[in-house]
């Protein structure tokens, strides 16, 4: 009997962080293709310029000037934040080639767009909305709570 409450308590609170989880990995990946799409990086700011000999090889190939990191959209669709419910943190899925453009190299500056965003991280602003709004879903559901309790009597 006790295990059953037991059992009956912990899905609710996995349910409510189930549900914290997606809303931070959906709102991250939301800003992060945001961004991505204004040229800035995960936290917005701008993307250092193409420089002159990008831009004619751009144009050589016909795709002329910009938007930086644009031509297919296959980068930019492959970018996804997922909740990963096993680890209790989050996965971020890229194409390989996003790693390169990310990290950047000695001739290329760095555009960071497969990190986790700053608001969204740990603590950051957004974060902090959404554990808000989860501990309010939590309260809303203490109901529940008591009446799991009643029902074992």
């Amino acid at each position: 009997m006790a295990s059953t409450t037991l059992d009956k308590l912990k899905a609710i609170l996995s349910e409510e962080f189930s549900s914290w989880l997606s809303e931070v990995a959906a709102g991250a990946e939301k800003q992060m293709l945001s961004n991505f799409d204004k040229e800035k990086d995960v936290n917005g700011n701008s993307f250092a310029p193409l420089k002159p000999s990008t831009v004619k090889e751009r144009k050589s190939k016909g795709y002329g000037a910009g938007p930086i990191l644009k031509r297919s959209g296959s980068l930019r669709n492959s970018i996804k934040v997922r909740p990963n419910m096993i680890t209790k943190s989050f996965d971020i899925d890229y194409d390989d080639h996003a790693e390169y453009l990310n990290d950047g190299r000695s001739d290329m500056e760095p555009r960071t767009i497969i990190e986790f965003p700053d608001n969204w991280d740990s603590g950051g602003s957004d974060d902090t909305r959404a554990l808000n709004k989860t501990i309010i879903n939590l309260e809303n559901r203490y109901e529940d709570f008591i009446n799991i309790f009643l029902k074992e009597k």
